[in-house]
């Protein structure tokens, strides 16, 4: 949702309302997840993807009737379906999808606030039965929504569920609620403003990271180099993750390639909750180095935590390829999915 935030700005200046489509459920194979989203504007463009293609032209279609009758609905597409081949939802899955109208109001400013803000956010939405339509907007410091009435209620239900899943339908007395987490973007830092940081910030903001360099050097860490760097930080590495606190979404990538700044990166990523670290450098470095972190006290188990040589074997040679590796890498070990590093026989990494 933070991605469509300004494209949905744009359309809500001009024109009273939009439709917002999200995929409620799937089943079988299907290109979307749940809790995926669309937003489709009043002369029948649109922006994000319910289904990577296969049903959008039939979801803009009502989504436009939902912008004439204001009226939200639930629509439904499966291979069993006659309409499912006319959509082109060949791939075997079923998706449900909730479309409903959307409008500049009180809630829709108050999940835009704490989007911009990078904040965790919940919305829910009401599915059916009487009070079919009704929405909350529930955070860690307001709740907000839709009708007064019913912020209790919904406010215990999010913060039940709060951190089982990014998008979960739940039961709510005789009612299905949809239940969709936005938490703050995940965060990469970096130690070392190298060369090989320049497509590393391009390619994780494509992944949607906030990227914060940092490097003790006031020459290499500088705005000229790293114009789309979200921060820079001329700090000693220790000291900037004392204060940048990694937690368990925070990739921390230390590229410096020098003893004096890897070593005091390392330690104090490996005294936070970083749930990825990864070191440039040989296997032979990566290996003297982990010798020395466990001279400084570090158990076997903590050093297990540093990827090094880093990245994915792909036979990177370029910055892009390595810093390709380094990210497919890191997604890997955010998504639990087994990875296997296979150290470069030059040593590269």
């Amino acid at each position: 949702m933070r991605e469509l935030l300004p494209v949905l700005d744009g359309w809500l200046m001009s024109s009273p309302r939009v439709a917002l489509a999200t995929v409620i459920s799937t089943w079988g194979s299907t290109p979307r997840p749940a809790g995926s989203h669309m937003i489709v504007n009043r002369d029948g463009s649109f922006a994000g993807s319910v289904s990577g293609g296969c049903v959008e032209g039939a979801v803009v279609e009502a989504g436009l009737q939902v912008i004439r009758d204001e009226v939200p609905r639930m629509l439904q597409y499966g291979v069993a379906d006659e309409t499912a081949w006319e959509v082109g939802l060949a791939c075997g899955g079923e998706i449900r999808v909730w479309l409903e109208p959307l409008e500049r109001d009180d809630l829709l400013d108050t999940l835009r606030e704490h989007l911009l803000a990078n904040e965790d956010v919940t919305i829910l939405t009401v599915l059916d039965g009487p009070r079919m339509g009704e929405r909350a907007v529930v955070t860690t410091f307001v709740s907000e929504t839709s009708t007064p009435e019913v912020e209790s209620d919904l406010r215990d239900l999010a913060n039940a569920v709060r951190g089982r899943a990014l998008a979960q339908l739940c039961a709510m007395g005789d009612s299905s609620v949809f239940v969709r987490n936005y938490p703050p973007p995940r965060r990469l830092i970096i130690i070392g403003a190298v060369h090989i940081a320049t497509p590393l910030v391009t390619l994780a903001h494509t992944l949607g990271y906030i990227v914060t360099i940092v490097d003790a050097r006031s020459a290499f860490a500088t705005r000229e180099r790293f114009p789309d760097a979200d921060a820079l930080l001329v700090a000693w590495p220790d000291d900037a993750l004392a204060k940048l606190r990694p937690d368990t979404s925070t990739a921390v990538v230390v590229l410096t390639h020098d003893a004096k700044f890897d070593e005091p990166a390392i330690a104090g990523a490996l005294r936070s909750d970083a749930g990825y670290i990864g070191a440039i450098g040989s296997l032979a470095t990566a290996t003297d180095r982990a010798r020395r972190l466990r001279t400084r006290g570090f158990s076997s188990d903590d050093v297990d935590r540093v990827h090094s040589p880093i990245g994915l074997d792909l036979g990177s040679v370029t910055p892009e390829e390595i810093a390709l590796s380094i990210l497919a890498e890191i997604v890997g070990t955010h998504r639990s999915n087994p990875v296997t590093v296979t150290a470069h026989a030059d040593g590269a990494l």
